[in-house]
């Protein structure tokens, strides 16, 4: 089964491999491609996912990130520092505290397409508005793929 940082790991492992693009711009967009391969890589791993859905609700310290990811301090602020580099995550001090929040909260819409790929559902079908700035065509496609679907599985568990 392919799980999240699988596929991170993945897209931005072989986002990396040179290409040639003809017309106009192909070297903003070559640029553009790998920004987004360098965010894509910078959650490309469990204990970073484990951080932006722990962010989801809020700005946190350190060591209550540590007590969610149940890694040691570095390993947690070397977590924190990738995510930071790659624009997702803000800091800002408070007393002797960092708190850490995600710079651009959208992001977690993108799990839910992840998820739609994945064939499970999004924790809330409400969510769905993630697909709002898709044409209407798109928007209609993205939502069918993204609302809650019965599983083979289950369904045959039902009969």
């Amino acid at each position: 089964m392919l799980d999240l940082a699988s596929l991170f790991g993945y897209t931005a492992k072989y986002a990396t491999i040179s290409f040639r693009l003809d017309g106009e711009g192909g070297e903003e967009v070559t640029d553009k491609l790998k920004k987004r391969a360098r965010v894509l890589k910078a959650m490309g791993h469990p204990s970073r996912l484990a951080i932006l859905d722990a962010l989801a609700t809020g700005e946190k310290c350190v060591g209550e990130l540590q007590a969610v990811v149940g890694s040691d301090l570095s390993t947690v602020s070397r977590h924190l520092a990738v995510l930071k580099n790659a624009g997702i995550l803000e800091d800002r001090k408070q007393g002797a505290n960092v708190l850490y929040s995600l710079r651009v909260p959208c992001i977690l819409n993108f799990f839910i397409c992840v998820d739609a790929v994945l064939g499970e559902a999004p924790p809330d079908p409400n969510l769905v508005s993630a697909c709002q700035h898709l044409s209407l065509e798109d928007s209609k496609t993205c939502q069918k793929n993204v609302l809650p679907r019965k599983s083979p599985e289950r369904s045959a568990s039902r009969a």
